[in-house]
């Protein structure tokens, strides 16, 4: 099989799209998470990731680790005119928690 010139002399734009979209596999934006408790005073959860995460360790093995508790996360239930709908949350639901920046 023939090497491309891309492969044999790669351009800076391409040097740059690489790191870029090697750097935006680290970023998350959502995850899903089961509820541990919840506090419907304040309208938050505190939840735990669902998956577990892959870690490359110093010898290269690649090991699953368990996110902490993310606590006081908001809960957003649709509301529009003035009227929110509801529903209990209990431990052990399944949710999806989306993260922002900006």
């Amino acid at each position: 099989m023939t090497i491309s010139l891309n492969e044999r002399s790669p351009d800076m734009l391409l040097i740059i799209k690489d790191a870029i979209r090697g750097e935006l596999a680290h970023l998350w934006t959502s995850l899903p998470c089961i509820v541990e408790s919840y506090d419907p005073e304040a309208v938050t959860v505190s939840v735990f990731s669902a998956i577990k995460i892959p870690v490359r360790d110093r010898d290269g093995v690649v090991r699953t680790v368990e996110l902490p508790l993310f606590e006081d996360v908001p809960v957003m239930f649709p509301c529009a005119g003035g009227f929110t709908i509801t529903h209990p949350i209990n431990k052990g639901d399944e949710c999806f928690v989306s993260f922002s920046s900006r």
